[in-house]
């Protein structure tokens, strides 16, 4: 018992004399890269943030994917590699981006380069509508922006 009350001493002397001094440096927190994900209910302007990473097909809304904290270059390279709960058509509005669709018409890949000048506010975004013929389930998502990798990022749609 003597030891470990010893032991707990030696570690916060240091402590105590640190507070005492008034020398008390903080390590600075650098914010970390993340995405996240958004639904939005678009039959309002403007539009309104929905709880949740679920969406019904049936009403007005929109998914978005949030990329935070990263570093912007000039060209910006963006893929996702979703997996769909079922065999999905996909329809990519963006002409120069590149779509490869995996023979079981489940998994895809798009890739396309997202210009600085085109992203807002510093936080790269996209957003996707889904609608009635997108198969209803959970779907996986990948994210690659430039050299930072986000994995596991979900959503489900609903009827």
């Amino acid at each position: 018992m003597k030891k470990l009350i010893s032991v707990v001493l030696v570690m916060f002397s240091p402590l105590t004399f640190a507070f005492s001094e008034g020398q008390v440096k903080l390590p600075v927190q650098e914010k970390q890269p993340a995405a996240i994900i958004r639904v939005f209910d678009n039959s309002v302007k403007p539009y309104k943030i929905i709880e949740g990473k679920k969406l019904s097909r049936s009403k007005p809304r929109h998914l978005c994917l949030y990329i935070l904290n990263v570093d912007l270059q000039e060209r910006n390279l963006l893929a996702q590699y979703v997996q769909a709960p079922a065999p999905i058509k996909v329809n990519v509005p963006n002409v120069n981006a590149k779509v490869r669709m995996e023979d079981n018409q489940k998994n895809f890949l798009i890739m396309f380069d997202m210009m600085k000048k085109d992203i807002r506010d510093n936080t790269p975004t996209l957003c996707w509508a889904l609608g009635k013929d997108d198969p209803i389930g959970i779907y996986k998502l990948d994210v690659q922006f430039n050299n930072v990798v986000f994995e596991n990022l979900e959503f489900e749609l609903l009827k």
